[in-house]
Formats: structure tokens, C-alpha cells, sequence
């Protein structure tokens, strides 16, 4: 310390610290260079937790011995770095918790989004890494994002207690820090705590607006919070049961907190996709996702998301295309970084034949979730409607790239090898869509048109049998039953099956009917234009225009 350009040697530590005699080997007694280590391990754990707003750090580089001194900025006026991703960071003896932190980084991050002037990666993307990589400049470089703020959560008793560090992980350096206290009761304020703390770090102006700005508690009932972070977290595993099981948690806290606006339009957004996925008929779920979302505006307004939900239900259940042309209009309005209302509007566009604005908002999805498997194979699904082949299988390859157990992706790219007749590659990635989706009837029928076209009717007609006898124990969609009587030639079956589907209101209607290939046999018949007809699809040109794509800032 007070001869600070003098090198402190290995050996003068031993003996001087550690009473070693003069004699002393550092080679065969490595006893400096271990406690050194665990100096080093003791110090970084400090900084991370108690000595989070220290105004002074100290450091004991590698190599060296003496100690290094600096200060902490507490302000950095300028905010030079472009982008910021919002990860857990969890022990695995914390898995208990795991839904607690998931749920708070998807709440700050969607806060961030909507405060801060530089890029926030979105959820969805660190989701998709969080059991991948475990570096963390590798996770920076895989989700885009030039810093990381990582958020730790420890129960002690009844009182949760949550690290929050902002750091650059390429120059290991640590930006900001902060620590909080609360008991389950008061969990529920706690994104916004960190969120805008952050904020005002960044931009000190904030520090003067956040009370204005700052929302309304999402709920004030502690436990209605938890349950509404056990139900993200089942929501985000897409399955059957998962999601159930999640509109039920949502349930609860909507029980315990009647004006939990958000838990609304989340149990909605589940209802959505439990339709889409065709998981329970449309007319159980659609009817329960419009009164959800209906519910969360009446209590929140601005809820982008709850508002996508009514676009999709205006535009797949109650085929009124200009009332579901004006809800998105509203919900990217009011969420113009939410790359789902974009998703689905450029589906919708492309199920209405206009291709080319719905690839260009399929774009502006995937420019803000670039790593989405479903947003990138929906993308394909329009090349692929579209008669663009090539453009598909390039698409549904890249997807694959990233996730190669995707089975929508492995069933376009196998539809899209078809078309270019590539018959035994199309069926192998038929097959192994069928497989990893679990017997999905959207993936039996595509597998069945392959057979068919290839020549294995009788494979082709097992397969249509098979889907049958499903229908008369569970909920088969009577499209996909429509589509696979239309690849063996059953050209009254199928429209039989299609008209069952007009009395389910089925949402594959105005998706699929006006332009999916392998209707194209039906196209010419008075029972097929009376169907397009009865879903608003003949005369799309006299509809109002697209909306004007606009750049999220």
C-alpha cells in the first residue's frame, strides 16, 4: 500500500501473512495462490450482494497481490450502450422459486421496453437460452444483447431478498447495482422498483417523471401476484395440460384480485392459444378469451396485448375482418414492440391473400424476436402459401437451425419439399413432425397428403381412419379431416368436413381456406364459394387497405 510500484512477491506473502519459514517452496505449497483465489471469489460475491451501492470497490487482479481501488460511477449521463437483455440467475438449490424470478425478469423486461431509449431484448428470446448457455458473454452474443442485467432471488424466512446487477459481461464490468427486501405481500410493486431505479441511473431525467409515469401496482394482493407468476410460467411450456393448469392459477388470482387487469388478458392470451393449437374446440375457448381480454381494457385500457387477443378472436371466430383490421391497428399502437400482434396481423394478412404486406409484418415480428421458431416458421407459412417453395424450405431450415425438435417447421419444410417433388425427404420430415408433436392432426393430415401424392394410399387412408376414430373420442378439428379426404381424391367428404368446421366456428377457416395448396381441388366447386362465402373470403380486394407498417423505436 505505501509502495505500491514495488511488486509483492508470492513468497513475501507466505511469510509474512502466513508465518512460512524462509525456506518456504511456493511450488509444492500453492497456499498464497489458493486464498488469493477465494479472496478474489470473497470480494466479487461482496459487490454482487451487500456491497452492491459501495461507492468504492476493490479489486485483486489475477496474477497480482496487490489490491486495486476505483470508484463506482453512480450516473452515466450519456447511456453509451444499445441494448440490454433481462436474465435470471439462479442456484439449483432455488429451483422452488424459479417461477418467482422468471416471472420478475419477464415483468422488468417488459417495463424497460416501455421506458428505456435504448433496445431490450425480448422475454421469449432469453427464455429459449436460459438452459442453453450458461457463460455469460456467450448469452450476451447469442440473444444480441451488449449488457446483461441479471436478477437473483433468495428466500430467507418469509422475506424475499433480490440482487439486481447491471454489468457488461465482454469487459466484466459491472455497471449498476441494487438490492431489495420484501415479503410475498409486496412482491407485487417490484418491477417497477427495479425498472425505473435503472431508468433514472440511465437517464437522470427519469428520477424527476417516474412517479407520473410510473403504472398502477399490477395488483396490490401479494398472493394473487405469485399465482399469476406460477401461471407465466406454466403458459410459457406450451402444452395441453401446462396450460390448463395455468388458466386455473389464473382463475385464483383474479378471485383474490378482481381488478388484476394483467392476469385478464394473460388467462385470455391462454384461451388463444389453447384455440390455435387446437388443444379444446373453439367454441369453449374463443368465447372465454374475448371476455377475459374485454375485462382487462375495461380495467387497464392500454393493454396491448389483451387487444391483439381481441383482433384474433374478431378475425379467426367471428370473421369480421375490419373490426379485427382496427384492434390490431389499436394494439400495436399502444405495444409497438409486441412482436405477436405483428405475427398474427401478418398471418391474417396472408390468409386474405395479401402476401406481400404480410410477409412485411412477419418481418417486423421476427426483427423483434429473431430467434421465435413459431414467428420464423410462420413466415415460411407464407412463402409456402404463396407457392414461394424455395423461400419456405430456406426458411423452415433456418428455423430448424435453431431448433431442430420443431415440429411446425419439419411439417412445412416437408409440405414445401413436396411441392418441389422431393418426395422421400418430404415424408421423412412429415414423419418426424408426427412424432415430436405427439400425433398432432394438423401434422397426420400433412403426412397422409405426402403419402397420398407419393403413391401410399393405403398408409394415406389408415391415417384418415386413425384421425376419424380420434374424432369420435376427442377434439379433432373437421379441417385437417377435410384436408387429408381432399389428398385421397374424397372430394364430398371433404367439403362435408368443411362445413362441419363452419358450425365449429373454427379459426383454421379464415386462415387456411382461401389459399392453402392442398385445397386447391375444391376451389371450382358451389359448396366450396358458398363456404368462402360464409367467412367473409370472396371479394378480399374490396376490403379497407393494410395498415401502415410502422418501425418501433
Amino acid at each position: 500500500m505505501q509502495r505500491p510500484d514495488e511488486p509483492l512477491k508470492e513468497y513475501a506473502v507466505a511469510v509474512a501473512v502466513y508465518d512460512k519459514p524462509s525456506s518456504f517452496d511456493s511450488q509444492s505449497d500453492p497456499i498464497v495462490r489458493v486464498e488469493a483465489g477465494r479472496l478474489r471469489s470473497r470480494l466479487n460475491q461482496y459487490y454482487s450482494s451487500a456491497g452492491l451501492m459501495d461507492d468504492v470497490i476493490i479489486e485483486l487482479p489475477k496474477g497480482s497481490y496487490i489490491p486495486h481501488f476505483k470508484t463506482r460511477n453512480t450516473k452515466n449521463q450519456d447511456a453509451p450502450y444499445e441494448s440490454l437483455a433481462v436474465i435470471p440467475f439462479q442456484d439449483d438449490n432455488e429451483a422452488d422459486i424459479t417461477y418467482l424470478v422468471n416471472g420478475l425478469c419477464e415483468a422488468v423486461t417488459r417495463r424497460l421496453a416501455q421506458i428505456l431509449k435504448i433496445r431490450v431484448t425480448p422475454w421469449s428470446l432469453v427464455l429459449r437460452a436460459q438452459n442453453q448457455i450458461h457463460d455469460l458473454e456467450q448469452r450476451a452474443t447469442y440473444l444480441g444483447a451488449h449488457t446483461l442485467v441479471t436478477l437473483r432471488l433468495v428466500l430467507h424466512e418469509d422475506v424475499y431478498e433480490l440482487h439486481a446487477e447491471w454489468l457488461d459481461p465482454a469487459t466484466k464490468t459491472h455497471l449498476w447495482g441494487a438490492q431489495y427486501s420484501r415479503r410475498l405481500a409486496e412482491l407485487f410493486g417490484l418491477e417497477d422498483d427495479i425498472s425505473f431505479d435503472l431508468a433514472g441511473w440511465l437517464y437522470p431525467e427519469t428520477d424527476r417523471v417516474q412517479e407520473t409515469e410510473r403504472r398502477r401496482p399490477l395488483t396490490s394482493n401479494g398472493r394473487a401476484y405469485q399465482l399469476y407468476l406460477r401461471a407465466r410460467h406454466l403458459w410459457n411450456k406450451r402444452t395441453a395440460d401446462a396450460m390448463a393448469r395455468a388458466t386455473e392459477y389464473y382463475r385464483r388470482a383474479i378471485d383474490l384480485d378482481p381488478g388484476f387487469a394483467l392476469a385478464y388478458a394473460s388467462m385470455a392470451d391462454c384461451y388463444l392459444t389453447l384455440a390455435s393449437f387446437a388443444f379444446i374446440p373453439p367454441n369453449d375457448s374463443l368465447p372465454r378469451a374475448k371476455a377475459a381480454a374485454s375485462r382487462a381494457l375495461e380495467i387497464d385500457p392500454k393493454l396491448g396485448e389483451a387487444k391483439t387477443v381481441l383482433a384474433c378472436v374478431s378475425a379467426l371466430y367471428e370473421w369480421d375482418w375490419l373490426q379485427a383490421q382496427r384492434e390490431f391497428e389499436q394494439a400495436m399502437m399502444l405495444s409497438p414492440l409486441y412482436p405477436v400482434a405483428r405475427q398474427w396481423y401478418g398471418a391474417c394478412l396472408c390468409a386474405r391473400r395479401d402476401f406481400v404486406a404480410g410477409r412485411k409484418f412477419l418481418k417486423s415480428a421476427l426483427e423483434l424476436d429473431p430467434l421465435s421458431p413459431m414467428i420464423g416458421t410462420q413466415l415460411a407459412v407464407a412463402h409456402y402459401l404463396e407457392h414461394r417453395y424455395a423461400d419456405a424450405i430456406r426458411q423452415c431450415t433456418s428455423v430448424l437451425e435453431n431448433d431442430a425438435h420443431f415440429w411446425a417447421a419439419l411439417l412445412f419444410l416437408g409440405l414445401s419439399l413436396l411441392a418441389t417433388g422431393q418426395v422421400e425427404r418430404a415424408i421423412d420430415s412429415m414423419r418426424a413432425a408426427v412424432q415430436l408433436s405427439a400425433d398432432a392432426p394438423m401434422a397426420i393430415a400433412g403426412l397422409g397428403h405426402a403419402l397420398a401424392l407419393g403413391g401410399d394410399r393405403q398408409e394415406a387412408a389408415e391415417l384418415l381412419s386413425h384421425l376419424s376414430n380420434r374424432a369420435a373420442q376427442e377434439y379433432v378439428p373437421a379441417f385437417w379431416l377435410a384436408l387429408l379426404c381432399c389428398s385421397l381424391g374424397e372430394l364430398e367428404p371433404a367439403l362435408s368436413h368443411l362445413e362441419r368446421a363452419v358450425a365449429e366456428r373454427s379459426p383454421t377457416l379464415p386462415f387456411w381456406l382461401a389459399v392453402e395448396p392442398r385445397l386447391d381441388p375444391l376451389r371450382r366447386e358451389p359448396r366450396f364459394q358458398q363456404l368462402l362465402q360464409v367467412v367473409g373470403l370472396i371479394d378480399l380486394a374490396q376490403h379497407s387497405p393494410p395498415i401502415q407498417l410502422q418501425t418501433p423505436q
